[in-house]
């Protein structure tokens, strides 16, 4: 066991909800180094000794896990220290393969018995194992509630230079407090990923006019707008056909027909409300198209099958919808 080279108070050190949030179990690392030739090549007592040090800044990793009197997990920074294993074997890591995980891997670094209380589990061992080929393979494992991935290379980063006798760059920063939530919370930014889903309850369905000038203004682009403007007049017009059509009348619809296209007509509620089942999200322009059909350019999918249901609900086929002439925006 490799305890901190200075005699550091005992605290607690709160931890976060991101820190609780992972499973506690250990995370291994290991590393292959080839001789370079010097004499004190992977030397414990230098290994040991930077270790020693690298554990006064990192004062957490020699501590051990606790519950406070709520049962919240914390670290318990007592200074146990850390596991420091030296081992030598005859194999070659040619033998080793591709480092598939199994039995062989594991004997490369510190298993630890996590059946007992959390507080008699390290929270980093290490295992120096040196290959009869001459290269050596430093395993570590790392408990997950001390390091995520980042911190971990960076203790390591730190112990590496203070071994060849390096100053430390960066220090580590221990306070967790600062991913404390608010009491109460309070969001300084919007969360979008927390809003919820959209809707038809829009203030178009909650006022009381329900004109095309309503739709028109929660609508911000410009040239949707104005690809909508079309669309609907092209509804307004296939809706009047179909009535016309199932009454006898016939033909598409003339200049005459015009009355019956201001927004107090139930021809233009019907119509507006293919329209509005287009706009899903007021605030995005993009949508999807339908393949079935002779427009160009091509209508989005919700307003065929608006314009599909109408012909349907008017009980008229939509071959006999007549040919309508309907001009399209490049917008």
């Amino acid at each position: 066991m490799v305890r901190p080279a200075e005699d550091l108070p005992i605290r607690r050190l709160w931890l976060s909800n991101l820190d609780l949030i992972h499973p506690r179990f250990y995370a291994p690392t290991l590393l292959l180094y080839s001789p370079n030739g010097s004499s004190n090549f992977f030397e414990a007592k230098a290994l040991k000794e930077a270790l020693r040090k690298v554990l006064v800044p990192f004062y957490p990793a020699a501590g051990r896990l606790a519950r406070d009197e709520n049962g919240r997990i914390e670290i318990n920074c007592n200074g146990e220290g850390v596991v420091f294993v030296e081992a030598e074997t005859d194999s070659t890591t040619a033998e080793l393969g591709d480092f598939v995980p199994g039995t062989e891997i594991q004997q490369l670094y510190p298993i630890v018995d996590t059946s007992g209380d959390i507080s008699s589990c390290p929270l980093i061992v290490i295992q120096v194992t040196k290959f009869k080929c001459g290269k050596v393979c430093l395993g570590l494992g790392w408990h997950h509630t001390l390091v995520d991935g980042a911190a971990a290379l960076h203790f390591l980063d730190t112990w590496t230079a203070l071994a060849r006798s390096l100053p430390i760059t960066i220090p580590p920063f221990i306070d967790r407090t600062i991913l404390r939530c608010q009491i109460p919370p309070k969001p300084t930014f919007p969360h979008r990923e927390f809003d919820p889903p959209h809707t038809m309850n829009t203030p178009i369905r909650n006022s009381k006019s329900k004109s095309m000038a309503n739709l028109m203004n929660v609508i911000p682009e410009a040239k949707l707008r104005e690809r909508i403007l079309l669309q609907t007049n092209a509804a307004k017009r296939m809706i009047l056909t179909a009535a016309k059509t199932k009454g006898g009348d016939g033909g598409a619809p003339s200049e005459r027909d015009d009355q019956y296209l201001s927004d107090d007509t139930p021809v233009v509620a019907l119509s507006t409300g293919c329209v509005k089942a287009m706009v899903v999200n007021e605030c995005d322009s993009t949508m999807g198209c339908h393949s079935d059909h002779d427009f160009q350019p091509p209508c989005p999918n919700n307003i065929v099958d608006a314009s599909k249901a109408v012909w349907q609900a008017l009980g008229v086929p939509e071959s006999d919808g007549g040919d309508m002439d309907i001009s399209w925006s490049d917008a």
